[in-house]
């Protein structure tokens, strides 16, 4: 929000900032928290990047979404439509 005051011919403007110090702490806290993720996989470093970490995961085999799933089936059909890359591509669940 802006605002313009006018005295004695001097136009003074007074703008909002655009974050209060709670919100500037918030985003602070935020970025240190993204910060302290693996870029990888998205945990925390110390779980996954450390020497001691190195033989404490094991692979899992894969889930799969069966929203996506449903999705991917429609798409495959795209090249039937015209002009796919406009699609909009969603799942609605059954009844």
């Amino acid at each position: 929000m802006t605002t313009s005051t006018t005295v004695d011919g001097v136009t003074t403007t007074t703008r909002e900032v655009e974050w209060d110090d709670e919100q500037r702490d918030w985003m602070v806290a935020l970025a240190a928290w993204e910060d302290a993720l693996c870029p990888v996989c998205g945990g925390p470093i110390d779980e996954c990047q450390s020497p001691e970490a190195e033989f404490a995961w094991k692979g899992a085999p894969p889930v799969r979404c069966h929203r996506t799933d449903a999705m991917l089936m429609w798409q495959e059909k795209a090249a039937d439509y015209k002009r796919p890359k406009a699609l909009l591509w969603r799942a609605v669940k059954r009844e």
